[in-house]
């Protein structure tokens, strides 16, 4: 591939992350507006297993490893 393709495929790369990380940022206010209980109020343990946590997670080390391919 040549440099102007890879760079186009690193700006991709950098805006796909940020867009995943605002869908990350949105997810979790809508959580905690929908639910009565923040993360913050009971263990980890018991934020973990529920699946909005290992979504909104998911959806940030996705968009974070999309940053990491930007230019």
């Amino acid at each position: 591939m040549s440099s102007p393709n890879i760079t186009r495929l690193g700006g991709l790369a950098a805006l796909l992350g940020g867009v995943l990380l605002v869908i990350s940022g949105l997810l979790q206010l809508l959580r905690t507006l929908i639910v009565e209980r923040p993360y913050f109020d009971y263990p980890l343990g018991e934020a973990a297993t529920t699946w909005s946590y290992t979504a909104r997670n998911g959806i940030a080390l996705l968009g974070l490893a999309s940053l990491l391919g930007g230019p």
